[in-house]
């Protein structure tokens, strides 16, 4: 499975959507994105990819904007 962030180019843009996603029963975790990552600073949302979707869809309703979407390698497979 993989995991993904959801980068944003503010903390505020980043805890808006959190708390969009959430609303609809959607747990992302939040954190600074890695520089390694990405040549500006930012955050993100981190997420698993059965919910990467629908995290998504929620988000361009909403008319939430992201700076791009990253897939994450992990360790479970």
């Amino acid at each position: 499975m993989k995991d993904y962030a959801i980068v944003f180019s503010s903390f505020y843009k980043a805890a808006y959507a959190r708390d969009l996603l959430q609303a609809q029963r959607i747990w992302p975790s939040m954190g600074k994105i890695p520089a390694s990552m990405m040549k500006s600073c930012g955050y993100a949302l981190y997420l698993e990819e059965p919910s990467m979707e629908a995290a998504l869809e929620i988000l361009k309703r909403k008319d939430v904007s992201w700076k791009e979407v990253l897939s994450i390698s992990n360790s479970r497979g």
